[in-house]
């Protein structure tokens, strides 16, 4: 049976994919928990015209992400954090912290995922922290203080 998964399903397919599933599994399983359609010639046609709009999307998304990186680049960004004497932080600086900090400070909404850390920043004093889309990358420098 031909059907069109809404949603990624395990083992079968992720989300918009045409695929051939057994008829049990599609009637007992699929169908009820809304997993999928039943692929007819309208359904795929529609999917079709989803996928293109999809792909439009991302595309300016990803224009868009790339010219928030290149305005960072050189940037500076602070942060203020409890630390111990020897500038130990107590809790490490993770990729949503910087976000969070160049939106409030820099105005410029990013991703997580853009910031490339290799692990949390655990020190106070200055970082080069980098951030990159594809082949597009920038280097922000976070001065991390100690919070009194």
């Amino acid at each position: 049976m031909k059907v069109i998964l809404l949603k990624n399903v395990p083992k079968v397919g992720n989300a918009l994919d045409v695929k051939d599933v057994k008829p049990g599994y599609a009637r007992n399983f699929l169908i009820p928990e809304g997993l999928v359609e039943i692929a007819t010639d309208a359904a795929i046609a529609q999917i079709e015209e989803r996928r293109a709009k999809a792909a439009v999307a991302n595309e300016a998304a990803l224009a868009e992400a790339t010219e928030h990186i290149k305005a960072l680049d050189g940037k500076s960004v602070t942060l203020s954090e409890k630390a111990n004497e020897k500038g130990h932080l107590f809790a490490g600086i993770h990729h949503n912290e910087i976000v969070e900090a160049i939106k409030k400070q820099l105005s410029i909404d990013l991703l997580p995922e853009h910031i490339l850390l290799e692990e949390p920043i655990k020190e106070t004093g200055e970082h080069a922290v980098e951030i990159g889309n594809g082949n597009v990358k920038a280097t922000l420098t976070l001065s991390v203080t100690k919070a009194e």
